[in-house]
């Protein structure tokens, strides 16, 4: 039973809830606007608009449309990973990063926000280091999923976390620059198959048998 001390009423907590909310708003208004218009032609004015907030709320948080988009990316990054994180599972949340519905869904709608950070971080060296902070997010908390795989004996300890990590990460943003191409590479029907795919190669990480026989 939840005890009245652990429920926090005070006004502090009420402002940093609905603070978070407000921010949550404006992100995901953010990488609406940027995926469906782009850096350059999205407006700040826009994405207050479809946040039903003011200009006045981004500003009092980013600097500008610079900060907003690097802010966006990692929303949209920190959402990518999925499923439990108990190490009796880390092999669903690795396979769920590379499965069907999220890359179709990295969607088909927010591809193009992805594409276009990397381009910007190859033209902007100031962009270059906003996105480098969001991938290296990301691969941490991949890196933290493999490890504890590794300590669950899911996944071979002699593997490289870094580059297993690499693997999944390269494999992501691959697959959607083609899909931003060709949004219909993973149709429905081949879903599945790409599920097994990803499945069969994240299995292929798991330690051999001869590794998993208890020593004499």
């Amino acid at each position: 039973m939840t005890k009245p001390h652990d429920i926090d009423t005070s006004d502090g907590g009420k402002r940093a809830r609905r603070s978070a909310d407000i921010a949550r708003r404006l992100l995901d208004a953010a990488v609406a606007e940027f995926s469906e218009h782009g850096f350059e032609a999205a407006k700040v004015l826009d994405i207050t608009r479809r946040s039903g907030l003011t200009t006045g709320s981004i500003y009092a948080r980013w600097r500008g449309k610079h900060e907003l988009f690097l802010a966006a990316v990692n929303h949209l990054m920190s959402q990518r990973l999925t499923g439990d994180s108990t190490a009796q599972q880390q092999s669903d949340p690795i396979a769920a990063t590379l499965s069907a519905d999220q890359l179709r869904s990295a969607d088909h709608d927010t591809s193009g926000l992805f594409v276009e950070a990397y381009v910007l971080a190859r033209r902007d060296a100031a962009m270059r280091a906003g996105i480098a902070q969001a991938v290296d997010a990301e691969a941490d908390a991949l890196s933290k999923l493999v490890n504890e795989g590794k300590a669950a004996g899911i996944f071979d300890e002699s593997l490289s976390t870094e580059l297993v990590v690499l693997c999944c990460q390269a494999l992501s943003i691959g697959t959607l620059l083609a899909l931003s191409v060709s949004e219909d590479r993973i149709t429905s029907e081949d879903a599945e198959q790409w599920d097994e795919l990803i499945a069969r190669m994240v299995s292929s990480w798991a330690p051999s048998e001869a590794d998993r026989q208890p020593d004499d």
